[in-house]
Order: structure tokens, then sequence, then C-alpha cells
């Protein structure tokens, strides 16, 4: 991949951001993960702004990793 679309890590924060409107953590790690995933999402905006759109993307990643295995989990619902 040449080029990394800014729209494109925009696109998967905002759908990130929506499903953190929605979620609780159900336990001590829960609360954890949760945390993780708010900074990479803060890392991720961090970079943004800088214009480095790899890290900014890996950062998203890192985001959605979180958030999806803490929910296979069961530690956050």
């Amino acid at each position: 991949m040449d080029r990394i679309p800014r729209e494109e890590i925009l696109k998967w924060l905002q759908k990130l951001e929506r499903e953190m409107k929605n979620v609780k953590a159900l336990n001590e790690k829960g609360r954890e993960a949760l945390e993780n995933v708010k900074a990479y999402m803060y890392d991720s905006n961090h970079f943004l702004k800088g214009n480095n759109l790899f890290l900014a993307l890996e950062a998203a990643i890192w985001a959605w990793a979180w958030f999806k295995i803490s929910k296979e989990l069961k530690l956050i619902e």
C-alpha cells in the first residue's frame, strides 16, 4: 500500500467511538481493557494530527483489537 487514506482511519475511529458509547466493563480487567482502547484511540488521533498515517492506522488497529478481544473474552459488553 503506497498511501493510507486519512478518511479510512477516521471512518474506523468514528465507528469505534460509537461502539464505545454503549459499552461497559464487567470487571477490573474489563476496565483496564477499556483504558487501553481509549489510549490507542488517543494515540491514533495524535498521529493523525502529526500526519503520521502509518502510526495512526497501527494505533487504530490496536484499539479495535483490544475492543474485539475484550468483548470475546466477556470483559466488556
